[in-house]
């Protein structure tokens, strides 16, 4: 699940909302940056096999990534992105929260060396496991 828009509309309290409620029906929850996650898999990858970690993470019902796109990755934290995505994929749920102003993270068939810029989390994303939600702010 992916909740897009502008920042204030709500799209982390969402995120943390459903965590909280995943929590309470005794789920495990984990929560962290885009950069956090590319980070600990990062960390994993130099350090042993990347496979134990995604394994690990495969054990937790819900991940939370917040930030998606927000900050472009080099190639590498791309692809480690996206194998974190990918190993998820109908096994356990993930949350995305994203200021992206369009809906460009579910744009199917979109890979990590992009014409239009540096490669993101974004940017790795495929349409077979993205429900979004965009939120707009209310005109007063």
């Amino acid at each position: 699940m992916a909740f897009l828009g502008p920042p204030g509309t709500g799209k982390i309290h969402l995120a943390i909302g459903i965590g909280i409620r995943a929590c309470q029906a005794g789920h495990r929850v984990a929560f962290a940056t885009a950069s956090e996650w590319v980070s600990r898999l990062a960390e994993a990858h130099a350090h042993g096999p990347l496979q134990e970690e995604l394994t690990r993470l495969g054990r937790i019902p819900l991940l939370i990534v917040d930030e998606v796109g927000y900050i472009p990755f080099e190639a590498e934290a791309a692809n480690l992105c996206f194998q974190l995505v990918s190993s998820r994929y109908e096994r356990a749920s993930v949350i995305v929260t994203s200021n992206t102003p369009d809906s460009s993270l579910c744009a199917p068939n979109v890979v990590a060396n992009s014409r239009d810029g540096p490669p993101n989390c974004r940017s790795v994303c495929d349409s077979r496991w993205c429900y979004t939600a965009q939120f707009h702010r209310r005109n007063s």
